[in-house]
């Protein structure tokens, strides 16, 4: 899961050959500083998409998510 804070994430996926096992390995920044707390409020969908923006531009709801125009 990703904090509301993490603008850049980087997975990776290797399959062992040995074990047969697939391992996924996600690194989120910033670091979050909030270990234990709860990930998101609830509320009502895209409820505060305005509050996020890059560039200049404001957040804007997609089939249910806040994205950000590039």
């Amino acid at each position: 899961m990703a904090w509301d804070t993490h603008n850049e994430v980087g997975c990776a996926v290797a399959k062992c050959s040995s074990s047969g096992k697939t391992h996924v390995v996600c690194n989120y920044l910033p670091k979050a500083k909030a270990e234990g707390k709860q990930i998101y409020k609830m509320g009502p969908t895209c409820r505060r998409c305005h509050d996020y923006q890059s560039g200049g531009a404001s957040g804007m709801c997609y089939n249910g998510i806040c994205v950000i125009p590039s």
